[in-house]
């Protein structure tokens, strides 16, 4: 829910919307990578977010990057509902709707390679 729908129409103190407008801020704001990749693994355990990282956290939306096809099937299709209603219940500052897969490279790479 909006903070801002909830405003009555005309003049409003800053002070009684203030509180929800910044509970609504963090909420839509993602952590830092090293919180999510803790919390990521808490959820998942350490054998799953070894083959996996987390890219970020947007407005509901966990999005994790999976090194192969076939656990990113897996992942999608077993386990992600489950993992996304035990990351709300346990970290309801940063709710989880859906966790979106994507396949990628775990290792961030900088720079150019082959040098």
């Amino acid at each position: 829910m909006d903070p801002v729908d909830d405003l009555k129409p005309g003049p409003v103190a800053v002070r009684d919307v203030l509180g929800a407008v910044l509970a609504s801020f963090r909420r839509r704001v993602g952590r830092n990578d090293s919180t999510l990749a803790e919390r990521w693994g808490s959820i998942v355990g350490r054998e799953q977010a070894e083959a996996s990282r987390v890219l970020s956290w947007k407005g509901g939306v966990l999005t994790v990057v999976v090194e192969s096809p076939a656990l990113l099937q897996e992942f999608q299709m077993f386990f992600a509902r489950k993992w996304a209603s035990e990351w709300s219940a346990r970290y309801r500052d940063q709710p989880v709707d859906r966790i979106v897969f994507r396949l990628g490279c775990l290792q961030e790479r900088h720079g150019r390679t082959g040098n």
